[in-house]
C-alpha cells in the first residue's frame, strides 16, 4: 500500500473493532498449517471462524482483506500486520492484568548482599532489593509471557527479553519499531527515573520514528562487544546466559568512571577471575577504545 492509500489509525483499530474479525484472524493464526496448509478457503476459513451466515462471514472478510488480511488463488492468509496484531493481542498487553510479588530472584543484591525479589505489576518486570531499595531491572514484559514461565524459567525469559532488546538498542536500532534510536551520555542529576542507582553517567535512548524513551546504563551498551564476550569466555564463562543481575558492570555505578564531560569519555570496567578489562566509550555511547591490564588492544 503507498503512502497516499494509507489509513487513518481511528480507521485501522476500527476495522478489528469486531468480534467476528477477531475471530477471523484468530482462525488464521491458529488454523494447524499441517492439516490445511498455509492458505484457508473461503469455507475453511468461515468453519474455523465458526461463522454460519455465508453473507455476513464475507462481509466482515472484505474488511480484513488488503490490510490484515492477503487474499490469493490459493485462499486466505494472515499479512505481516495481520500476525503483527495477532501477536499483540496474544501477548496479553490489552486483554490480561497479571501481577505477583516477593518471587526469590536467586540472586544476591550487588550492594548489601541481600536476597533480590521479582515482582510484576502494570506489565513492568521489576527485580530489586527488599532491603537497601535498589533497583536492579525495571522492564516492560508481555503479560503472557509472566503467565507462561515459572520459577527459574520465567527469571531466565525475562533475562534473555531484555538481552535482546539491548542489542537492538546498543546498535541504535528501537526496540519497539525497529526505527533510528541514537545515543546520548547524560549525567545523573538528567535523570528521571526513581530508584537507589549509584552511576554518575547514563545513556539516554530515544527513537526518532515511534519517539520511544529508555534509559540504560553504559554497561548495559557494551553486553554484547566482541571484547566483552571473548573476555568472559577465555575465562569459562559465558556472559550471554548470566543473569543482568548479576553482572557488577551492568548494576554496579562505581564500574563507570566519567573521565570526561567535554568531550564525553566513559570507562566501564569489566571483571573476571580477578583480571580486568576496560571500555572506553564516547557521548555516542560508542566503544572508542578497549584498555587490559596489559596494555590496549
Amino acid at each position: 500500500m503507498s503512502e497516499s492509500d494509507s489509513l487513518h489509525p481511528t480507521e485501522v483499530f476500527g476495522l478489528v473493532a469486531d468480534e467476528t474479525r477477531m475471530g477471523i484472524l484468530r482462525a488464521l493464526a491458529e488454523a494447524p498449517r499441517e492439516e490445511y496448509g498455509s492458505d484457508l478457503t473461503f469455507s475453511e476459513l468461515r468453519e474455523l471462524a465458526g461463522v454460519r451466515d455465508s453473507g455476513q462471514f464475507n462481509y466482515h472478510l472484505d474488511k480484513l482483506v488488503g490490510h490484515f488480511v492477503d487474499r490469493s488463488e490459493e485462499g486466505y492468509s494472515l499479512s505481516y500486520v495481520g500476525r503483527l496484531l495477532y501477536r499483540t493481542v496474544i501477548a496479553g498487553f490489552f486483554t490480561k492484568e497479571t501481577s505477583f510479588s516477593d518471587l526469590d530472584a536467586g540472586s544476591s543484591c550487588l550492594g548489601c548482599g541481600a536476597s533480590l525479589v521479582a515482582e510484576y505489576d502494570g506489565a513492568v518486570f521489576e527485580i530489586e532489593c527488599p532491603d537497601c531499595g535498589r533497583q536492579h531491572e525495571q522492564v516492560e514484559f508481555p503479560p503472557s509471557a509472566a503467565e507462561t514461565w515459572e520459577g527459574e524459567d520465567l527469571l531466565r525469559a525475562f533475562d534473555q527479553y531484555v538481552r535482546h532488546n539491548l542489542l537492538l538498542m546498543s546498535r541504535d536500532i528501537c526496540m519497539w519499531c525497529a526505527g533510528p534510536m541514537p545515543a546520548e551520555v547524560r549525567l545523573r542529576e538528567d535523570r528521571r527515573l526513581t530508584g537507589d542507582v549509584e552511576s554518575t553517567a547514563y545513556v539516554a535512548r530515544s527513537c526518532e520514528n515511534c519517539q520511544g524513551f529508555m534509559w540504560t546504563t553504559p554497561g548495559e551498551n557494551v553486553l554484547y562487544h566482541p571484547a566483552v564476550v571473548s573476555f568472559f569466555h577465555e575465562r569459562g564463562v559465558d556472559v550471554t546466559s548470566r543473569p543482568l543481575w548479576e553482572l557488577p558492570f551492568v548494576v554496579e555505578g562505581d564500574a563507570v568512571d566519567v573521565r570526561s564531560n567535554d568531550p564525553w569519555e566513559l570507562a566501564v570496567t569489566v571483571t573476571c577471575e580477578g583480571d580486568e578489562l576496560r571500555l572506553v566509550l564516547d557521548g555516542d555511547a560508542k566503544v572508542v577504545a578497549v584498555e587490559r591490564d596489559d596494555g590496549a588492544v
